[in-house]
């Protein structure tokens, strides 16, 4: 095909400043490639690019080897279970005292599920007498603050009183000695009272 631009100018009243461009298409005559093509019936229209029988074959290679790895894995496993099958059905006792193993084990976990809960119970049962005996300890704390106050300031209510306690002693035995002076310098007449001096 071939093409060639082709301008026009536009001659519209108050437009003459507008150009119009348009393209023209020359078809070409078939060339004898195509025309064999168009007429030899083996070919078809398939716009796919032929592909060689080694791409074909590697193309299913991978699927084929990994369907290939199933089978065998398949094929053991089969093998592994008709040989532990048989093993068993050869040695009853072994399948016996497998199953009674397998049975007290069961015995076993319950037990070891009940002792479980058990102790669980205990363990929350010591949790809230321990939650009560630190309550109690911090309540005997309070309190042992508070005697320790009170035994500080009685304490010092007897240091004072036993301070006071000496003073008046002093001044008794003050009072004593000046009052026996007293009664040698100044004797009292047998009439009169102590009241009257």
């Amino acid at each position: 095909m071939f093409t060639s631009p082709v301008f026009c100018l536009s001659s519209l009243p108050g437009r003459e400043d507008v150009i119009t461009y348009a393209t023209v298409k020359f078809a070409e005559a078939p060339s004898s490639q195509q025309q064999q093509q168009q007429t030899d019936p083996s070919r078809t229209a398939d716009p796919t690019p032929p592909v060689s029988a080694a791409g074909k074959a590697s193309s299913y290679r991978q699927p084929a080897l990994v369907l290939l790895i199933l089978c065998c894995l398949l094929l053991a496993a089969i093998i592994s279970l008709t040989v532990y099958h048989f093993r068993t059905k050869q040695d009853p006792e072994k399948y016996t005292s497998l199953s009674t193993n397998y049975s007290s084990l069961l015995n076993q976990l319950q037990d070891l599920r009940s002792d479980y809960s058990n102790l669980n119970k205990n363990h929350y049962e010591l949790q809230s007498n321990y939650s009560k005996l630190s309550g109690s300890h911090s309540n005997l704390q309070n309190n042992y603050s508070r005697l320790n106050e009170t035994h500080s300031e009685l304490q010092i209510n007897y240091s004072r009183f036993q301070k006071e306690n000496s003073e008046l002693k002093k001044n008794n035995t003050e009072l004593s000695v000046k009052s026996s002076l007293l009664d040698k310098y100044c004797p009292l007449k047998e009439g009169s009272s102590k009241g009257e001096l």
